[in-house]
């Protein structure tokens, strides 16, 4: 077995940044003039694995683009302290392979999916059906969790990051740290995927969700993306592009077939991100509920802005924290209001608020918007400066460009 990580380019670190990593890195992803042993150096970790699982792997590889470039046996594996959300990341130990050892030839050159956002993947290395021919990947398990909203709500009061938990229904195992999970939506009217997240427990036992004198099987969840109502990836649009796999389970725990897992995941992106497919019936860019992530990706996009004004020899201020903008720009007697978007998605569809419009239509000529798609992260955590397309236009909304998908309500006092 082997677990495969997949690297961003090189990206070299900051002093401060070597200092604060455990490891002490100075640089992180992949430099294709590094030896087999800078590669492992640099990349070993830290990751969001199963401890558990990682005694059934015995080969950690890494990938570029959809490439494997690198491979090393593992020997072990450590915990090392990590400065983000989570105190602890799981570091390897072992040693880089080279050509003419057995694994390093199978493995080197093997094709792996490139899309998703956990750069972790397992892979069986074994032929499939024992026949020969090229390795079997599965991408950890991907599991269907369902929803009823006749029996309960899964957006709840509308807050964030989405419910923690959720029944696994009669699965009792099969499910670890990092596998991808999905929520499918059932029951009457629109029936399909509202979200998407990672498993970060493995399955437990507590008191029945309904009836308080029963058991049920649960699983913790880190939501990433959830739908706007009331939209879905509909079971329809699911069933005609990928007729492989059962989409009407009767209760949580389906896993989806591995080899259909890469397609499920373009398809959910370009619906969620309002990429390729049609852009999302309750909202079109889906909601990113990693507060950590989010910020990161909303400071990337407005630095990254700031920037290229500042390369234009323009004096630029930050202002986002008091105004309707993000940044003014001042160049002799010309000033312009500047807005950064940055998504881990297309692009095509982003959220502005009222305030951010109003402002650009007051000042139409003046306004510009700067938007940062397809953001990537690296094995770091953090975001890859070499990823995504930097767009600069003016910022002038027309009304037939925009979409309702909130409100505002202000209740009347309750009465006594």
């Amino acid at each position: 077995m082997v677990v495969n990580i997949r690297l961003s380019d090189r990206r070299d670190l900051t002093a401060l940044e070597t200092e604060q990593d455990s490891l002490k890195r100075p640089w992180v992803g992949y430099d294709p003039t590094a030896t087999s042993q800078e590669i492992w150096d640099n990349n070993r970790g830290r990751y969001v694995v199963s401890e558990k699982r990682l005694h059934d792997q015995h080969y950690v590889t890494f990938s570029r683009r959809g490439v494997v470039v690198s491979v090393a046996e593992l020997h072990n594996h450590e915990r090392v302290s990590d400065p983000g959300p989570r105190s602890e990341k799981i570091a390897f130990i072992g040693r880089p392979l080279a050509p003419g050892d057995t694994a390093y030839d199978h493995l080197i050159g093997m094709s792996v999916p490139s899309a998703g956002q956990n750069p972790v993947q397992y892979i069986a290395i074994e032929p499939p059906n024992g026949t020969g021919g090229a390795p079997v990947l599965a991408e950890g398990n991907t599991v269907l969790l369902t929803w009823n909203p006749a029996h309960s709500d899964f957006y709840a009061d509308g807050t964030e990051p989405g419910p923690e938990n959720w029944s696994t229904g009669g699965r009792r195992s099969g499910i670890s740290p990092g596998d991808r999970v999905f929520m499918l939506r059932q029951g009457v009217g629109a029936r399909g995927l509202v979200a998407s997240g990672y498993a970060t427990s493995e399955i437990y036992s507590g008191a029945h969700w309904e009836t308080r004198s029963k058991t049920a099987n649960y699983v913790k969840v880190q939501w990433d993306t959830i739908l706007d109502e009331p939209g879905v990836l509909a079971i329809e649009t699911l069933s005609a592009a990928i007729p492989g796999q059962h989409w009407t389970p009767q209760s949580s725990g389906t896993f989806i077939k591995p080899e259909l897992v890469g397609h499920l995941e373009d398809l959910w992106r370009d619906f969620s991100t309002g990429g390729a497919g049609e852009p999302p019936p309750g909202g079109g860019a889906g909601r990113q509920n990693d507060p950590v992530r989010r910020k990161k990706v909303e400071d990337a996009a407005q630095q990254r802005l700031m920037r290229y004004y500042y390369d234009q020899k323009w004096d630029v201020v930050d202002t986002h924290l008091n105004s309707p903008y993000d940044a003014v720009a001042k160049k002799g007697r010309k000033v312009l209001y500047l807005e950064a978007k940055g998504t881990e998605g297309s692009g095509s569809v982003v959220r502005v608020t009222r305030n951010e419009v109003d402002h650009a239509r007051e000042n139409p000529t003046t306004s510009f918007i700067g938007i940062w798609s397809d953001i990537r992260f690296g094995d770091d955590d953090e975001v890859d400066q070499q990823s995504g397309t930097f767009t600069v236009q003016p910022f002038a909304p027309k009304k037939t460009e925009l979409k309702v998908v909130d409100y505002e309500w202000r209740p009347s006092k309750p009465q006594k």
